[in-house]
């Protein structure tokens, strides 16, 4: 079943927002594609990922491993930091193995064939944040993080 908000967290519709990328169409801005890339990793859709990875790093990229590792996260919140001609930075939240883990990042883009691609990156940061115990959570649940992820970091 697809969701209704879609989970880039711009506040529209699913239908009218990555969807129409995750079905081909091509995005407008390297912020649009970053934005559709985060929810096809909350939705899992591994094929689109390797779709929107530019051709000369995507051989080198192990399916494998990537696909062990978007069947064991769930992601949350995203949040974009700022975007210029060919980059977006963000952070994002995300639970894998019981841990919330915020992954902070630019990502750089380059156009292949029409398409916004995803070429590389800075080296990511897992960034440490305190989060009260009466703040959102960051995962992206809409709850209060104790009643939320807060028990599932005590373990």
């Amino acid at each position: 079943m697809l969701p209704n908000a879609c989970p880039c967290g711009s506040a529209n519709a699913y239908a009218q927002c990555c969807a129409p990328l995750h079905q081909g169409a091509p995005a407008a801005t390297p912020e649009a594609l970053m934005r559709s890339r985060f929810s096809a990793h909350a939705l899992g859709l591994l094929d689109y990922i390797l779709a929107s990875w530019a051709s000369e790093a995507r051989a080198a990229i192990d399916t494998g491993a990537l696909s062990q590792w978007l069947g064991e996260a769930q992601f949350g919140q995203l949040r974009v930091l700022g975007a210029q001609q060919d980059w977006v930075e963000f952070e994002c939240w995300y639970l894998q193995a019981g841990q919330l883990h915020s992954l902070h990042d630019r990502s750089f883009f380059i156009q292949e064939d029409g398409h916004w691609r995803y070429a590389a990156s800075d080296a990511p940061r897992l960034k440490a944040t305190q989060i009260g115990r009466n703040d959102r959570c960051p995962c992206g649940s809409q709850k209060k993080f104790k009643q939320c992820c807060a028990g599932r970091l005590a373990d």
